[in-house]
């Protein structure tokens, strides 16, 4: 990933010259490229398609629709969709928000990951009042998949949302199954490898870098013969540590993008494409993000530094080239921003994405801190 304005040293030279050779083994350029239409998919609340929403989502280029799978909706919600979608002619998918979950956090506490050991979070929130030693601080209101009491919790209410789905659902994806916001302690939003890092665990965790691919290998139990589809978040980058120049201080004072973060992430994503088949969907939420940044403006916004992730990190931290072909980019179209929205999705088009997904709900990231105290 390269960060703009940089001055070169040896390990960005060195990426540079690997991203030249990865380019070189790849097909020819997308100008080359037959001039298939990419697919085009939207993420709607069920209980507000009607046939005035679809005609103006067909209008917009809708070759497939996904519905959100929560509490919020009723069976009905879901049918009516359903019924929308099949005199379209056009794929009905599921999508089920999983981390970020305020029931479970309200229930449960004791199930939300806390903030590492790093406290640079608290530069954020400058008014929270300093946990006492024996203390625990919570994001509020995420309960990741990292310990096994919300990992079964999180099993047990998908396949509750899928009782009550269509039968024709075509496949699900699945929203936030890697750790909490700012998992290590650093404060930014993107920070998701970690879970209590180095702070006690008032749960049982889970450590095994392949949790998240087993929990999709789990979900596809649930939905047999369909296509199970995680939707990953890209970690920090270069650009957020404090040693860069420019920066965005997102990490505060910690090194993360050459410390641990990358090395576990692909870590993780690994096992996961290994299970999905290859298929993976980038979260690519700009502003809900802060990735609306005017450091991004000579890279023509953020959506260049998410494609290096799958095309020129990942083989420096020896995990799976991702082919655009296997890639679903996720695009923030809930906060009616036409213009910025529509050269994202030009973007990912002209790089011959599998599918762009237009979010008209919003998948909120949002987090704050929480005292848990120690019993």
């Amino acid at each position: 990933m390269v960060r703009p304005d940089f001055t070169p040293n040896r390990w960005t030279l060195f990426a540079g010259l690997l991203c030249v050779l990865i380019f070189a083994t790849l097909p020819a350029s997308n100008s080359a490229q037959p001039a298939s239409k990419i697919r085009r998919a939207f993420l709607v609340d069920p209980s507000k398609l009607d046939d005035t929403l679809l005609a103006r989502l067909v209008a917009d280029g809708a070759s497939t629709l996904v519905i959100e799978l929560s509490e919020r909706h009723a069976a009905a919600d879901y049918q009516k969709a359903a019924v929308i979608a099949s005199a379209a002619k056009l794929p009905l998918f599921g999508w089920v928000e999983v981390g970020r979950n305020e029931a479970l956090a309200k229930a449960h506490p004791e199930w939300m990951a806390s903030l590492g050991m790093h406290g640079d979070w608290q530069k954020r929130f400058p008014n929270f009042a300093k946990p006492a030693a024996d203390d625990v601080v919570k994001v509020w209101p995420w309960v990741p998949i990292w310990t096994s009491e919300a990992y079964a919790a999180h099993l047990g209410r998908i396949k509750k949302l899928l009782d009550a789905a269509p039968p024709s659902l075509a496949g699900l994806y699945l929203n936030d199954i890697q750790a909490a916001p700012a998992s290590c302690g650093c404060g930014n939003d993107q920070c998701r490898w970690a879970m209590d890092y180095r702070v006690k665990s008032t749960a049982t965790k889970l450590t095994d870098p392949a949790t998240s691919a087993r929990f999709v290998a789990d979900v596809k139990k649930l939905l047999p013969g369909k296509p199970i589809v995680p939707v990953w978040c890209i970690e920090c980058e270069e650009i957020d540590a404090a040693t860069s120049q420019p920066n965005t201080g997102l990490c505060g004072s910690v090194p993360c993008f050459k410390g641990l973060c990358w090395k576990e992430y692909f870590k993780q994503l690994t096992p996961v494409l290994k299970e999905s088949g290859g298929i993976v969907a980038a979260a690519v939420l700009t502003r809900e993000l802060g990735r609306d940044r005017a450091e991004y403006a000579k890279r023509s916004g953020w959506l260049p530094t998410v494609f290096d992730t799958f095309r020129v990190l990942a083989p420096l931290h020896d995990a799976p080239v991702v082919s655009f072909s296997s890639l679903d980019i996720v695009l923030q179209g809930w906060d009616d921003q036409p213009d910025k929205l529509r050269r994202e999705i030009e973007q990912a088009e002209s790089n011959r994405v599998r599918q762009v997904i237009v979010s008209l709900i919003k998948i909120d990231q949002s987090w704050r801190p929480e005292n848990y105290p120690s019993k």
